[in-house]
Order: C-alpha cells, then sequence, then structure tokens
C-alpha cells in the first residue's frame, strides 16, 4: 500500500504503512494541518497510546516563592524569581506567553515554623485568565499543610517538603495569569518555600 492522504474537514490524515506486505496491517498516522508542517503529531501504538508533539519547542517554566512571610490574612505572594528555558530568573507574577499554553505537572512546598507554635498554612493556586493575577483571582486548588493539630514543635523546625503533582497536568492558554496565595492558621508567622514547575509549549 503506497502513502496516501486522506482529506478530511479541517484537516487531513496522512497514512504510511509499516513492515512488509505480510503485516501492512499496522500503520503509522501522522496528523497535522494541511496548510504547515508545523504542529504536527504523530500516533503510534507502543505499548501504549502516546502523543507526542513535534514540529514546536517546548520550554521549562520554574517559578519560585523562597522565605514566603505569612501572617493570618491571606496575602498574594511576590515569586522570588521564574525562569522559562533555563533563561535568567525574571521576577513579577508569571504570565503565559503569548501562542503558548502551559501546563503546570508539579507544586512542591516546605514550611518553616516562627516558633514553637505548631505551624500550619493555607496555600491557595490561583488563576486569571485574563493577566496578571490577583489576591482575588479565582481559586484553582487548595491545600493545607504543616502541623495540623494543635501542639508544639521544635522552634525554627522545616516541615518536609510536600509534593503535589499533577499526573495529567493542569493547562493554561496564553495570557492566564498563575500565582500563590497563603495564610497562617495558627498564631505564629511562618515561612513558605514553593516552585511550581511545568512547560510552555
Amino acid at each position: 500500500m503506497a502513502d496516501a492522504d486522506i482529506t478530511i474537514t479541517g484537516g487531513k490524515v496522512d497514512t504510511r504503512t509499516v513492515g512488509a506486505a505480510t503485516d501492512e496491517h499496522r500503520q503509522v498516522v501522522v496528523l497535522g494541518s494541511p496548510t504547515t508542517a508545523a504542529n504536527v503529531v504523530e500516533v503510534g501504538p507502543e505499548g501504549n497510546l502516546f502523543v507526542v508533539p513535534r514540529g514546536g519547542t517546548r520550554a521549562n517554566v520554574g517559578q519560585y516563592y523562597e522565605d514566603a512571610a505569612l501572617t493570618a490574612a491571606d496575602v498574594l505572594l511576590t515569586p522570588t524569581g521564574r525562569s522559562i528555558a533555563y533563561a535568567a530568573p525574571a521576577t513579577g507574577q508569571y504570565v503565559v506567553s503569548a501562542g503558548k499554553t502551559f501546563r503546570l505537572q508539579q507544586m512542591q512546598v516546605s514550611i518553616t515554623a516562627a516558633s514553637t507554635t505548631a505551624a500550619a498554612v493555607r496555600v491557595r493556586l490561583r488563576v486569571n485568565p485574563a493577566g496578571a493575577v490577583a489576591l482575588g483571582s479565582p481559586i484553582q486548588a487548595s491545600w493545607r499543610i504543616g502541623s495540623l493539630s494543635v501542639g508544639t514543635q521544635a522552634a525554627n523546625y522545616t516541615h518536609p517538603t510536600e509534593i503535589y503533582p499533577f499526573p495529567e497536568g493542569m493547562e493554561f492558554p496564553a495570557g492566564t495569569g498563575i500565582g500563590v496565595s497563603a495564610f497562617s492558621t495558627t498564631a505564629a508567622s511562618h515561612t513558605l518555600d514553593i516552585s511550581l514547575l511545568g512547560y510552555e509549549y
């Protein structure tokens, strides 16, 4: 069977035979726009079904917060830095680059107690679909971390880092602002270290 194009509404399916005539039932399917060779995906059964982007670029994104001081009031945290594609860290709230989609894959959080009062904090992931995130932006997710029961601990104790993975990723379109707000749910003022990890494509 020779290579052939099958025209469909809104796109094109290009099938190519793999192997000798005895196993021509195995096909490679390439999906993409009929007007450009960029940003096509190849679908091939290799144990599981994977869709792998081709023809575009994927840039790792990391936004991090270090020693963020908390109070009893919910506040929007100011990032210590942000890096896209391993570039030098930039400051300010992260907004997804024009023409890109951001896939958030993981959030890491650690808390350091300010005293012997049990440290417990509320962390909120906020998203603004129309630009830079603000304290009033919609809450996408919320976590309570630290010592969740009343008690005491060693002063300046740093809790083990909590890792919150998103196995399928959380995707946000271009122009979306992404940030974090947090507050202490116990009497003492504690500090947080947070990393948001993902990539733009």
